[in-house]
């Protein structure tokens, strides 16, 4: 089975055209996705007559228990095809776990290349959203089941088919380990360039660098076991895991570590991901502890020394950007209102002494305000602290279309600040990926900072100015830029 971009894309020419089916011509509505049944007269989704023999020549997987059920879904034969492509790779998945246990030795390597061929393949040729509403439909109509598991990335979503009926009479044929991986070596040539120029350009330097993650099993239960006490406590007083089943939850980062060590050139860009939410880039380095970064090296076996720079407030002040561009809210720094607490710095100490709470998880407690449900504790709090601002807030959370006229859910109405606020940051600092590219530097982009290796005394300064500079040109307030060394704590 061979999906490419000109598969997915290729535009429709005449409305009927003539296409073949085992060796009989069939007459195909291009705009329908039907064809033409000679002997009954009706369009049908496909002619083919079904028997004990495989259907594995059709592009993508068909059945004809699922053809009611996906006219219930969508009469879009461009999405009927999506679905099949999903179904088909579910399929392709199960008949390749069973043709290795029967056939071949399983070693990990293989069941890594294996795992590969899963709805994440879809996932990233489709898009995230339209894989996401194709998957919930198929859920909800009853075809898939949804099983869903937690590890450092985030929740994952499995998916089996709930009617054993659907797999009858399918069959894959045998496939080597070694064309596997030319499939998706052939995918992830043109999955890299499916990002935006400069995305592709700092993956590119990432994987170049041929950084490995060194920190043994023994110092990662210790970063485990401090942040369990010093974060994970004081942010979840009331429903905390106890610290055994915290420390279950971290079992999984030692395999993501691991298998980015021995993942070569091309593996890599498995661990890349650019998300429709926010437009944030996700690697390896995002979505493991931050620990981690202090214990890389590269490939000669040096050790790699990290100076972080990052917009200080930078959701607040991302915030009250958008207040003052965009609502004609001002600051004044002698005043307690929200924007100018922003622009002195001192909103996380202000919200401190509000709710009476640490500095640090007062950071916790503005993202949930920023980011809740309307009407919801956090929200409420927030109307209560900032009323000059909660409006506004309130009137983002209640859009109803989005900026393509799109019509907005009630459910994901409240997501629409969160989703404006992360595309903000993600653009502004994509400028200061773009100078750090063109001058050469090494750097792991962690959303809102970079982390830039092997600057001297010097350098660290002219590199603050620089990213100053840059980040500045976006903002219409005060900002602030921190600089702080990524080191080993003890």
């Amino acid at each position: 089975m061979t999906i490419t971009a000109e598969k997915i894309t290729s535009s429709l020419p005449n409305r009927f055209v003539t296409k073949t089916r085992q060796g009989v011509k069939y007459r195909y509505d291009n705009e329908t996705g039907l064809f033409e049944n000679t002997s009954t007269g009706k369009w049908v989704h496909n002619p083919i007559i079904r028997s004990n023999k495989t259907v594995s020549t059709l592009r993508y997987y068909w059945h004809p228990d699922l053809e009611p059920i996906l006219n219930q879904i969508t009469q879009d034969p461009y999405m009927i095809e999506c679905i099949g492509y999903l179904l088909k790779f579910i399929l392709v998945k199960n008949q390749l776990r069973k043709h290795i246990n029967k056939h071949h030795t399983s070693t990990a390597k293989n069941q890594k290349k294996m795992a590969w061929l899963s709805h994440e393949f879809s996932k990233r040729i489709l898009g995230e959203s339209k894989y996401k509403a194709i998957m919930f439909e198929l859920v909800e109509k009853g075809i898939l089941n949804q099983v869903v598991k937690t590890n450092p990335k985030g929740k994952i979503y499995l998916y089996s088919f709930s009617n054993p009926v659907l797999l009858q009479d399918y069959s894959l044929k045998p496939i080597t380990f070694k064309r596997l991986e030319e499939k998706i070596l052939n995918y992830r040539k043109w999955a890299l360039l499916q990002y935006q120029p400069l995305d592709q350009k700092v993956i590119a330097q990432i994987i170049k660098t041929g950084w490995k993650i060194t920190i043994t099993e023994e110092q990662l239960k210790l970063i485990a076991i401090a942040r369990y006490k010093l974060k994970y406590l004081p942010k979840h007083p009331d429903k905390a895991l106890t610290e055994s089943e915290y420390m279950d939850s971290m079992n999984n980062v030692m395999a993501i570590i691991n298998n980015w060590n021995d993942a070569d050139e091309h593996d890599k860009l498995d661990f890349f991901t650019v998300d429709d939410f926010g437009n944030r880039l996700h690697h390896v380095f995002t979505y493991l502890p931050s620990e981690i970064r202090a214990y890389v090296q590269n490939r000669e076996g040096v050790n790699m020394f990290f100076t972080q720079y990052d917009l200080a407030n930078s959701q607040p002040a991302i915030m009250a950007n958008l207040l003052v561009k965009d609502y004609g809210f001002t600051y004044n720094y002698f005043n307690h209102d929200f924007v100018s607490l922003v622009c002195r710095q001192k909103i996380y100490e202000d919200l401190a002494l509000k709710m009476n709470i640490s500095r640090d998880i007062s950071k916790t407690e503005m993202l949930n305000m920023l980011y809740s449900w309307l009407d919801s504790v956090a929200d409420k709090n927030f109307q209560k602290f900032y009323p000059d601002v909660s409006r506004v807030i309130r009137q983002l959370k209640m859009r109803d279309k989005d900026d393509n006229g799109q019509y907005i859910p009630f459910n994901k109405r409240h997501a629409q600040l969160p989703k404006i606020m992360q595309q903000m940051e993600s653009l502004i600092f994509r400028d200061v990926w773009r100078v750090l590219i063109n001058n050469g530097n090494e750097f792991l982009p962690i959303h809102d900072a970079v982390y830039v290796a092997g600057l001297n005394s010097n350098e660290k300064t002219i590199m603050e100015d620089l990213i100053f500079s840059i980040l500045k040109q976006s903002f219409s307030i005060p900002i602030e830029v921190k600089r702080e060394e990524v080191y080993k704590k003890s």
